[in-house]
């Protein structure tokens, strides 16, 4: 059994302008980053896979259409983890970005969860999954745990079950 984990197109969004944000801005900016469709398309060459699962968020999407000729199966769970913030509270946008990496713990314990119930699915047989950076972190959290082998290529990340 085999499973690659690929991070989708980066995608060509500015950085707010606002030094000073509240977290109900910093939740907009973040809406609009998911449905940009401005992307860096990039000519991947990522091997022979029997299925492809993706985020349905178009930048995942696309980077699935870009990569794979089967059929694309979309799953919600493989979905970017998207924070609530504190309404009120005004930080630099840096700090908020930080700390939707770094903080959240509770609610990204519950976001793993998610992904978690749809594992069995995506470790069947020869696998590509095309996801966001924090479903990639928790995927490969879990695939070592449950022992696979990891063995880095150039343009994704595979896991081996040995």
């Amino acid at each position: 059994m085999k499973i690659g984990l690929l991070r989708h197109f980066k995608v060509k969004a500015a950085y707010p302008e606002k030094f000073w944000m509240r977290g109900d801005e910093v939740e907009e900016w973040l809406d609009r980053y998911d449905e940009c469709e401005d992307l860096e398309v990039v000519d991947l060459q990522v091997g022979d896979w029997d299925k492809c699962y993706s985020s349905p968020l178009y930048r995942a999407l696309r980077t699935a259409e870009n990569v794979f000729e089967g059929e694309i199966i979309t799953l919600k769970e493989l979905e970017e983890f998207k924070p609530r913030l504190s309404r009120n509270l005004k930080l630099p946008f840096f700090v908020w970005a930080m700390y939707c990496r770094f903080g959240l713990k509770k609610q990204k314990s519950k976001f793993a969860q998610k992904i978690r119930e749809v594992l069995p699915l995506l470790t069947q047989g020869k696998v590509l999954v095309v996801s966001h950076y924090f479903v990639m972190q928790a995927l490969e959290r879990m695939l070592v745990a449950e022992g696979w082998k990891k063995a880095k290529e150039e343009q994704m990340t595979i896991y081996l079950k040995p």
